[in-house]
Parts: structure tokens; sequence; C-alpha cells
């Protein structure tokens, strides 16, 4: 069995478990759609498990408005985090993409993240890697998907694109 086989046969376990979880929990309350636990990403399930609720695609939740409000009066993100008892990188993530309809749009975000790395990449196909990103697809399947060499390289591009947001929501409306 090739590497690549190996971890094709890893990822397929690790869904076949996260199902299993869900229908699980679905089991516990009668007439509850799997799609009303979460959102089908880990946060997602994370949040089901622990009890929380996450808002639905596209609107924010309460623990974000919080978060935002008090980023906004100078409490840094990592005390944000801990306050609210939501990981730091999922905090951070999150409001980047509370914010990514408020700030600039998906594409100038991307040729952000190509001029801050460096990249030869297009614009265009970061664009679709965060825009997939956003959507909860793994590295993985977003570098075979559009052919990159390395999820690693997906990585880069989503953290960078977080970095950026997450800098221009810390910066006051106007500021240079």
């Amino acid at each position: 069995m090739t590497i690549i086989e190996q971890e094709l046969a890893a990822l397929a376990a690790e869904e076949r478990e996260i199902r299993r979880v869900l229908l699980a929990l679905a089991g516990r309350r009668p007439g509850l759609a799997l799609t009303e636990l979460c959102d089908g990403t880990v946060d997602g399930l994370v949040a089901a498990l622990q009890g929380r609720t996450q808002a639905p695609r596209g609107e924010v939740s309460e623990e974000i408005v919080e978060a935002q409000r008090l980023i906004e009066s100078g409490v840094s993100l990592r005390s944000v985090s801990q306050q609210l008892g939501i990981p730091y990188s999922t905090l951070r993530r999150r409001l980047a993409s509370a914010d990514s309809s408020e700030g600039p749009g998906l594409h100038d975000v991307a040729v952000l993240v190509c001029q801050e790395l460096g990249s030869d990449v297009s614009p265009d196909v970061i664009a679709q890697a965060l825009q997939l990103a956003g959507q909860g697809v793994s590295w993985r399947r977003i570098a075979d998907q559009l052919g990159i060499g390395s999820h690693n390289t997906v990585g880069r591009w989503v953290r960078a694109a977080e970095d950026l947001r997450a800098e221009s929501v810390a910066e006051p409306a106007g500021a240079a």
C-alpha cells in the first residue's frame, strides 16, 4: 500500500468515525436532522458534542459577536480565546470568516496572499483554495482538486489569509 493509499484510507476511516458520532448524536434527539447538529466541519462536530450550537453558514454566532466586541475593546485574541473557551486557531479562523463579508473580497485577499508569500500561483487559484477552505474542505482535498503540489502550500495560503483578515479586524476603520 502506497503512502497516498494509506492517507486516503486514514481519511476514510476518520470520515466514518465522524458520521458514526453524528448518527449517535442524532439518535439522542429524535427527529433532529444531522444538518441541524452542526455544519459538517470538525469544529461543528466538537461544538455539537460540547452542547454548543453553531450559527448556520453565512451567519455570525453569538460567540463571534462577543469575541469581536472584546477585541475592539482592546483584549488580545489569545485572551479572548481563553475567556470564551475556543481554541485560538479556531477563533482566528471564525473571525476571519465572519469579517470576510465586511473586509476585502476573497480575490483581494488572494492577491495580498500572493504578494505576502511571493507566490507565482494565480490569485484566482488561491481564491478558489480559500473559498474551499472556508467551506470546510481539507487542505489535502483542495490541493488534489486544484492540482497544487502539497497540502502544506494550501495551509500557508489559508494561514496568511487568516493573518491578513485578523490584522484588518484589529486595525480601526480608516487606519493606515
